[in-house]
């Protein structure tokens, strides 16, 4: 059997085929992995929008891109400026 090609807080999306009625779009973490089921593997995922989590096989995660590989949401630091910078009327001009 293969190895496992995703860990455990990976991001990915899914593919479905065409008879899944709700195709649940989005981004989904990998939130457990779970035992092989007629040697596929299988996860556990949970969709970063709304927590909505789901049990897929490896054939229905495409492999990852490298923009789910960065932080959705990464704070940024706050500006600093020079404390020694003064605005004054004619500088603004």
């Amino acid at each position: 059997m293969e190895p496992r090609k995703f860990a455990i807080g990976d991001r990915v999306r899914l593919l479905l085929g065409n008879h899944a009625n709700d195709n649940p779009t989005g981004v989904y973490t990998v939130s457990r992995a779970l035992p092989a089921m007629a040697n596929v593997w299988q996860y556990r995922v949970t969709r970063i929008d709304d927590g909505q989590e789901r049990a897929v096989s490896e054939p229905q995660l495409p492999q990852q891109s490298p923009m789910l590989k960065m932080t959705i949401a990464t704070p940024h630091p706050p500006l600093q400026f020079p404390h020694d910078v003064v605005l004054t009327q004619s500088a603004v001009r």
